[in-house]
């Protein structure tokens, strides 16, 4: 074999190791999105419980695409009704939304869609979204802490939880 063969054959090798190489980097790369992709669509598609992970991983992961969805699902009233769980007799308490830990996990992508939800209608989406923001702290939400402090301290929010706690019973 001469000189010129033996080098073209560490080129070509060299050069298929190299490309693996590559394409193993670009797989562990893709593993994430890919992930995420997958969780999106269980949060988009999937049933309660596969929603719960979806949205505990998607949070873990910090991902912001999954914003709009985790507020959507924060915002539906199906879901806020079976926040209120009975304890005894007509006392109640309101369970943690599983979306809102998930957007307190993501952040400061999360403080404007959590800041709209502080007008919503339903007095339970409104006291979440505040609970988020104030868990975030007034450094990550800016000036919108102090009206989701105010609204948690008011008395109003109270009453309005009362009487829909009522109305379900």
């Amino acid at each position: 074999m001469t000189d010129v063969n033996r080098r073209g054959k560490a080129i070509a090798i060299s050069t298929a190791v190299l490309g693996v190489v590559v394409l193993v980097a670009a797989g562990l790369a893709a593993k994430d999105r890919i992930r995420e992709e997958w969780y999106l669509h269980k949060l988009k598609t999937g049933e309660q419980n596969e929603r719960e992970v979806a949205a505990e991983v998607l949070g873990e992961l910090k991902c912001n695409r999954a914003v709009p969805l985790l507020v959507e699902l924060l915002r539906d009233e199906s879901t806020a009704r079976n926040l209120l769980e009975p304890l005894t007799g007509k006392r109640r308490h309101l369970k943690i939304h599983y979306a809102a830990g998930s957007l307190e996990k993501i952040g400061a992508p999360a403080v404007a869609s959590l800041a709209n939800c502080l007008d919503h209608p339903n007095p339970l989406v409104r006291v979440q979204a505040a609970n988020v923001l104030l868990k975030m702290g007034r450094e990550t939400c800016g000036p919108i802490f102090a009206k989701a402090q105010a609204l948690m301290e008011s008395d109003q929010i109270l009453d309005e939880i009362s009487a829909r706690m009522d109305s379900e019973l």
